[in-house]
């Protein structure tokens, strides 16, 4: 028996969010599921027979990884203050009993969630953090011109969110140069529209802890300081695993990700510096059809030249020599697949390093124009 849990509504960004973290729950207790994204939420198919069981799996997952949670965003990525750090506490503990977490599941069962909540919806929940919606701060006021009030939220719909940032989402912590430095965290977070696997979802989770992405995001960090976000988004998910990109490629879905940007001003405050959301299904697809042309080449007994590789160990040493404008035009490329564009990133990169991108590389870089 299948049954159907939906996203609250709150908006891409934040409804990514708790997709993970209901993901990151199932996977947890081993339940199996699909999801279905549309344009801002996302419809859960979970294959037990009661709510009760999904709603024991929450509970568990959130006893499990409460304490690790809220270590995560207050101390180490600084994204919630201290006064907001024992809230979250609370709600945490909170939804660690089964029965707190069914009275607010129950709401899930239906689309639009999200109506009984937000700026106009009867005091008692929570004013939701920026972390978690990062549309509600000054940033965006312009663009939306929304009325100054809280955007409230239920316990549920923060728990589930803060699983999913922790568990799911890319975080890179850095430091401004600016004097005196300023703590800046960069949250990425990979979205979708169509049918995706459970065990897609589960795969990406497990790629985002594993020791080799966290090593190979902590090498391009610092590329944050120099490079535009959107440039940086597509450097972190060349570092994805091969057979993750593979199956990225291969799902039924278009794929997007949306980044933002928060620094740590005077007296401790969060706020949003900057926000990029992109369509990444081309460039996903661009990386895949590198590592196939390699494969050819093995068939044809030529030696293979592991692009992705080559392409990691090039922009790492582009971003040490402190050259963004050659790193820019060879994602630019590699998003575009234009001839012009393979041009430029070649006379950028010889011109940073007085040397070609290379024979080998350049040939297999080539064969995306095609």
């Amino acid at each position: 028996m299948t049954l159907k849990i939906y996203t609250p509504g709150h908006g891409l960004f934040m409804d990514s969010l708790i997709m993970y973290g209901l993901a990151c729950a199932l996977r947890e207790q081993h339940i199996k599921y699909d999801v279905l994204g549309f344009a801002q939420a996302f419809e859960v198919n979970v294959d037990v027979a009661d709510i009760s069981d999904v709603a024991s799996a929450i509970a568990r997952t959130m006893f499990k990884y409460k304490e690790d949670i809220n270590k995560k965003l207050s101390n180490q990525l600084r994204l919630i203050q201290r006064d907001s750090s024992r809230k979250l506490t609370t709600y945490l503990n909170s939804m660690t009993d089964k029965k707190e977490v069914l009275k607010y599941l129950s709401g899930y069962l239906a689309p639009g969630h999200a109506r009984s909540e937000g700026r106009w919806a009867p005091r008692g929940g929570q004013h939701v953090w920026l972390p978690f919606y990062p549309h509600i701060g000054k940033y965006f006021m312009k663009e939306f011109k929304y009325e100054s009030r809280n955007y409230e939220v239920c316990q549920l719909c923060i728990a589930l969110a803060a699983l999913g940032i922790c568990k799911a989402a890319v975080s890179v912590f850095t430091l401004t140069p600016r004097k005196p430095p300023i703590p800046t965290t960069h949250v990425i977070v990979l979205s979708f529209e169509g049918r995706v696997a459970g065990d897609l979802l589960n795969q990406i989770v497990d790629c985002v802890e594993s020791t080799a992405f966290v090593e190979s995001i902590r090498r391009v960090r610092e590329a944050t300081q120099s490079l535009p976000l959107g440039v940086f988004i597509q450097i972190v998910l060349a570092c994805l695993a091969p057979d993750l990109l593979i199956r990225l490629h291969k799902a039924e879905a278009l794929w997007r990700a949306s980044s933002a940007t928060f620094e740590v001003v005077r007296g401790g405050v969060v706020q949003v510096r900057g926000y990029e959301d992109m369509i990444v299904d081309r460039y996903l697809s661009s990386l895949v059809h590198l590592m196939l042309l390699d494969e050819e080449r093995e068939k044809r007994a030529e030696p293979p030249v592991d692009p992705l590789e080559r392409l990691r160990e090039l922009t790492e040493r582009l971003l040490r020599e402190e050259e963004p404008a050659a790193v820019e035009a060879l994602y630019r490329f590699l998003n575009t697949r234009a001839p012009s564009d393979l041009y430029t990133a070649s006379r950028q990169v010889f011109k940073a390093l007085e040397e070609g991108i290379g024979r080998e590389f350049c040939e297999v870089l080539a064969c995306l124009t095609r």
